[in-house]
């Protein structure tokens, strides 16, 4: 089934194991669709990555493009902090147009070596926290 939040936006998942593997879940008329890993990183913003997808408002192309700048020049090679950087200079930030204010919910980096996750809530990058798989037993 599609899976879309109170205002129609949809989900995806991002996906990653411990050797590495990505990919990003989607759901477009009530199909899942998974999308590998193409390129040496994956990221997932706010419109389809799939072709299939309803891209036709052209929210997150924007945020996107900031993180490959950012990727390109560092050959895709940026610890958690810099990766935070960059995403904290792509926020969400805007009136939807059924007059709701829509913000950044999540920033999140994986360390498939580290098997941690860099996370911050909302929009607060003076606070950023880093989970170890290792810490849940």
């Amino acid at each position: 089934y599609d899976m879309h939040d109170i205002l129609y936006h949809h989900y995806h998942f991002h996906i990653v194991d411990a050797s590495g593997r990505s990919v990003v879940i989607e759901y477009v008329n009530n199909e899942m669709k998974v999308i590998e890993k193409e390129e040496k990183n994956q990221y997932a913003m706010n419109f389809y990555l799939c072709p299939q997808g309803d891209n036709s408002k052209g929210y997150g192309y924007e945020r996107r493009d900031v993180v490959i700048a950012a990727l390109s020049k560092t050959d895709g090679e940026m610890n958690e902090l810099e990766c935070m950087d960059v995403l904290s200079n792509c926020l969400v930030n805007y009136k939807h147009d059924m007059g709701y204010m829509m913000n950044t919910i999540w920033s999140v980096v994986y360390n498939c070596e580290e098997k941690s996750v860099t996370l911050v809530g909302g929009s607060d990058f003076e606070h950023i926290d880093t989970l170890y798989l290792n810490q849940f037993g």
